[in-house]
């Protein structure tokens, strides 16, 4: 049976990583209960639970970054263990056409890798909500924070129990199919290389998508006020695209001219032999990500008026007539002081709890958010730029 040390540290971080998931499950069932009960003391206890909650997604938001990272390292130190393996991508192929939960293993390997980005997206979009709502200071945005960490926790768990099968499912050496980016592992009737005139076109695709990207988030990072629906949508298309091309760009273009191979065409290998590319890609998923966080905030972080934050924090704050207040109503009124005589205006800025008035809130949300709206572009802007520059210089110098 083929293994690593790399395999032991992955389920170790598997483990874990199920544990957090799970605790992160249970926390926020809780939490999206307590955001159902329309009591002063259940919102108290949801605001408390969220930094526990909080707490767990910065806790599993490492662990998938260590576990995203472990996984190639093992599937990298499977290479030279398996005959006839040339890259990740022939260890990859280990088990396809068996039977039994050996044939699972390509499956394992697919679903993986998807989960892995969808899981630290996921972790992101409730840490970027739960900012927002430390920054503004309401509680209108704790249901759904408690929402993001519990589908987080399950995407976790899922996450984790597909590594340990993995992990534990034995790889008997036998041969693979096909060691790296043979026609037989690329599909059957798929040529090797694109053609000189079909090359030319998806680098000017790339170039175009990167320079249009760039675009709208340069506009969107300068942008006053909240940005409009249309605009958003047409932003979270464009990141799409942008990631769909680039790695196509990568596997296609860059891929022979970086490796020196003219007919070789392997993300994996790429990323072994030129790190830089690695770090080039985690700048284009930085970027992609800060994208969708900044969709999710518009959308979720939004409060569409003041009247939301009425109901228990303005019946736990707001106070009762009091006999001392009868009487100065009374003598303002004989007086004739203006605004006064009812004696029962709350004071117009007031804090309990870290929850902020409602007079203060009209003025103080939408500029917070229009901060943060304007703040994550920008992120975004250093990802897409990075990623641009690093994979032009290595062409450039190849």
């Amino acid at each position: 049976m083929i293994t690593s040390g790399y395999s032991a540290l992955a389920g170790f971080i598997g483990v874990l990583q199920f544990v957090a998931g799970a605790a992160a499950i249970g926390v926020g069932v809780r939490n999206v209960l307590l955001g159902r009960v329309d009591q002063a003391d259940a919102a108290d206890r949801l605001e408390s639970s969220t930094y526990l909650a909080a707490l767990l997604a910065y806790l599993l938001l490492g662990l998938s970054l260590a576990s995203w990272i472990v996984l190639y390292l093992m599937l990298d130190s499977f290479v030279p263990q398996w005959p006839g393996a040339m890259c990740i991508y022939g260890v990859t192929l280990i088990g396809e056409g068996s039977r039994g939960v050996y044939g699972w293993l390509p499956k394992l390997v697919v679903l993986l890798q998807f989960l892995k980005p969808v899981l630290v997206f996921a972790i992101g979009a409730a840490l970027v909500l739960y900012r927002s709502y430390r920054l503004q200071g309401t509680r209108v945005l704790l249901p759904r924070i408690a929402l993001l960490l519990l589908m987080a926790g399950i995407v976790a768990s899922l996450d984790a129990a597909t590594e340990l099968a993995y992990v534990s499912i034995p790889k008997r050496e036998d041969m693979p199919n096909s060691g790296c980016c043979s026609v037989s592992a690329i599909g059957p009737g798929t040529p090797m290389t694109l053609g000189p005139q079909e090359q030319q076109q998806l680098s000017i695709a790339y170039y175009v998508c990167q320079l249009v990207i760039v675009t709208m988030l340069w506009r969107q990072a300068r942008q006053p006020g909240r940005p409009a629906a249309w605009s958003l949508l047409a932003l979270s298309l464009a990141a799409i695209v942008t990631l769909w091309v680039s790695m196509r760009f990568l596997v296609d273009v860059a891929s022979p001219i970086l490796l020196h191979l003219p007919y070789h065409r392997c993300l994996y290998d790429l990323v072994q032999k030129v790190p830089e590319s690695g770090l080039a890609i985690g700048l284009l998923l930085w970027g992609t990500f800060c994208v969708g966080w900044t969709c999710v905030l518009a959308w979720l972080g939004r409060q569409t008026t003041p009247a939301d934050e009425v109901g228990r924090d303005q019946r736990a704050c707001e106070r009762r007539p009091t006999n001392s207040d009868v009487d100065d109503s009374v003598g303002n009124a004989l007086r004739g002081v203006p605004g006064q005589a009812d004696g029962f205006s709350p004071a117009p800025t007031t804090e309990r709890h870290g929850v902020r008035s409602l007079q203060s809130e009209e003025a103080f949300f939408p500029e917070v958010l229009a901060a943060e709206l304007r703040g994550w572009p920008a992120y975004a802007l250093v990802g897409y730029l990075g990623s641009f520059v690093m994979i032009s210089l290595e062409l450039w110098l190849a």
